[in-house]
């Protein structure tokens, strides 16, 4: 009698034991399946600028390579350069460069690493070219990194493969981190025992003697907190991981998910995103002291950051380097070697080159129509666009630099494309750095005398008898508008000037002429024409709009101008060139819709006159711009006050539209060519690069 509650204890905790125990296990198992076995990685989508490209003859500054070597991360070097390295040598005339290219993935194919040669001098026009090339034909830099499209955890990965890694930075990572790794089950009891007896000795967790399997389970699931009931968690859990997952999974999975900085916001996980950020490699490119450096920023990347504390980070790189020799994975001339290099880790650790948000707006509206927000944060793919970094420094500085000269409250915004292709180069959406308005984008505003040019092409397009020599009345004129009322149109300087031919109405922009004009070709076929070139007219016809009352974004504007600069070839303008998969197969290669044709010779026409314009036209100012290299083309535009000033421009390279004017649309008290223009003559002049 004495043993049954003994005996009915016992068995009451057994079953205590078994029903607390059982779904608790099944619960881990769960977690195993779901977040270890099915387990997909989710990567945010990666945006890139356009290439580098150098060979002998193209136009190519100094301060132009240098800047794209700075925003890769490229190592100056007075030596040899190895792989992300480059070596600068200037006497003047002639600047000399040797370049270690890394190598890049791009969609066309695989850019191998190369060591390359290039002296650069001016031409007789004054620009830095190209002189020689050695090494090979073209030299092609990767593209610079914009930015990505993340998800809420803000992490910054990329899963690579076992397979992929150097053999010593797999080995290494074992020998550091968990010696016996490949004959434990998930757990190393020795380990875990001297964990116990100093936690034991601290009163607290002090150490957790874990494995890397363990580290898995706790970086996976986000348990960073040291507690007992976290421990056993962690034990169970990787436990029931190595009966379901096999040690190269494990590890693979280990090498993506560890943790190995912060850059800003955006966490640093796994080999390849690390590998990019202290070095600006591709993890198969790290050499031996480079591995040893990263498997020893593992136990603690804050504190033992190489560029906030490179002494510890050196000390730490080169006991890694000592475990290694060790357990017999390198050499001990090899580590004497490797221990002998500086930390080599690029200046600055940009994971996302910044100061391109109003251009990524733009690439996020062309990719909403083909993918999904979750492709975008989640799929791993790789978006290639026109963007040119050097592009978007000049055109940032010039309006930030010339538009608060002109006055207070103004603002700006540009965009500039290749006059031929409609590659967009850059785009700025405001004086700031980081404008909290795209004007670029979302501000539509009327384009006044810009809309000229159109007109009196489609005069020539659709009158017989009509011909820039042919004669125009500017003179006063009342038109009734359908409402009743007279709209009674003026010149800017409120003068008329008789018959005159249209040409010289296009090139001074006198507003009467053009009005006489328009009368003479018909709102209604007026308006088709133009839709035909890609501007929508409103449903209800003004007779404003033959003097540009017609509201655009400084991007549609620049669209419209995209068909006149490129000489009828092009009209649309293209913000992505490419978007693969993180395999690099091709998903998406935009192309361009077919631009409605015109006559040619009515084409030439009006090009000659907007190359007149900025001889001895409305923008003749040009002139106190002596190094800005001919010929050019272009036509200032100014509404009522100077609330919007405009001037849309090109040489044989480069259309660059820029609007100045106040937020609250009051009046400046400017013109096209007193404010727009100065902005487009600063730009144009660093992007020609005759300086």
């Amino acid at each position: 009698m004495g043993r049954k509650p003994w005996r009915l204890a016992l068995w009451l905790l057994a079953g205590l034991l078994i029903g607390l125990g059982v779904p608790w296990l099944l619960y881990l198992n769960h977690l195993v399946k779901t977040q270890f076995v099915h387990h997909r990685w989710h990567s945010p989508s990666q945006v890139y600028a356009a290439p580098l490209s150098a060979f002998e003859g193209k136009v190519l500054s100094p301060d132009r390579l240098l800047y794209h070597l700075q925003l890769l991360g490229y190592r100056a070097v007075a030596h040899t350069p190895g792989l992300g390295e480059y070596r600068h040598r200037s006497s003047g005339a002639d600047e000399q460069f040797t370049i270690h290219t890394r190598g890049f993935r791009l969609p066309e194919g695989r850019l191998d690493a190369q060591r390359v040669s290039l002296h650069l001098g001016r031409n007789d026009a004054g620009q830095w070219t190209v002189n020689t090339l050695r090494g090979a034909e073209v030299l092609t830099l990767e593209p610079v990194r914009l930015g990505g499209f993340y998800s809420a955890d803000l992490e910054q990965r990329q899963p690579v493969k076992l397979t992929h890694l150097p053999v010593t930075l797999v080995q290494g990572i074992q020998a550091v981190e968990d010696r016996q790794f490949n004959h434990h089950h998930g757990i190393n009891l020795a380990g875990m025992a001297r964990a116990a007896w100093r936690n034991l000795l601290a009163g607290r967790v002090v150490q957790g003697g874990s494995t890397i399997t363990q580290q898995l389970v706790k970086n996976r699931l986000r348990m960073p907190q040291r507690s007992w009931s976290r421990k056993i968690n962690e034990i169970a859990l990787a436990l029931l991981l190595e009966r379901q997952r096999d040690k190269g999974d494990i590890l693979q999975d280990y090498l993506n998910e560890v943790y190995w900085g912060q850059a800003g916001i955006l966490a640093i996980h796994g080999i390849a995103q690390a590998a990019r950020y202290y070095f600006g490699k591709s993890p198969p490119q790290l050499d031996l002291a480079e591995q040893a450096l990263l498997i020893g920023l593992i136990k603690g990347p804050s504190w033992y950051n190489p560029r906030k504390h490179p002494q510890r980070a050196l000390q730490r790189r080169n006991l890694v380097l000592k475990l290694m020799a060790d357990t017999g994975i390198i050499s001990d001339s090899a580590r004497k070697q490797a221990a002998s290099q500086p930390l080599g880790v690029t200046p600055k650790g940009q994971v996302d080159a910044g100061g391109y948000g109003d251009f990524m707006q733009l690439v996020r509206q062309r990719l909403r129509q083909r993918f999904k927000p979750e492709q975008l944060q989640q799929a791993g793919l790789r978006i290639f666009t026109t963007l040119d970094p050097w592009a978007q420094k000049q055109l940032s500085g010039s309006l930030a630099s010339v538009v608060p000269r002109l006055g207070q409250s103004l603002q700006g915004a540009a965009v500039l494309t290749q006059a031929k292709s409609g590659e967009v180069l850059a785009l700025d959406g405001g004086i700031e750095r980081f404008s909290g308005f795209n004007r670029a984008l979302l501000m539509r505003r009327q384009i006044g005398s810009l809309i000229k040019p159109f007109i009196y092409l489609a005069g020539l397009e659709l009158l017989p008898d009509f011909s820039l020599d042919s004669p125009l009345a500017d003179e006063p004129v009342a038109i009734r508008t359908r409402r009743g009322e007279h709209w009674r149109p003026a010149n800017f300087s409120h003068r008329s000037h008789g018959t005159v031919a249209a040409r010289d109405a296009l090139l001074h922009s006198w507003n009467l002429a053009t009005v006489h004009l328009g009368q003479r070709i018909g709102l209604k076929r007026l308006a088709g024409f133009l839709n035909r070139l890609g501007l929508h007219t409103p449903a209800r016809l003004h007779p404003s709009l033959l003097l540009g009352a017609i509201e655009l974004s400084p991007l549609e504007t620049s669209q419209l101008y995209q068909w006149l600069a490129s000489q009828g070839s092009q009209n649309e303008i293209v913000a992505l060139r490419a978007v693969t998969d993180d395999q690099g197969t091709l998903l998406l290669r935009p192309r361009t819709a077919t631009p409605p044709a015109v006559n040619p010779e009515h084409m030439q026409q009006i090009l000659a006159v907007l190359r007149h314009i900025t001889t001895d036209g409305t923008a003749a100012t040009l002139r106190n711009w002596p190094h800005l290299l001919r010929p050019l083309f272009g036509k200032t535009g100014t509404t009522n006050g100077g609330r919007d000033n405009w001037f849309a421009g090109f040489d044989r390279r480069y259309l660059l539209t820029v609007w100045v004017g106040r937020d609250d649309n009051k009046p400046t008290g400017l013109t096209g060519a007193r404010a727009a223009l100065p902005v487009w003559a600063d730009a144009l002049q660093k992007l020609q690069e005759t300086r």
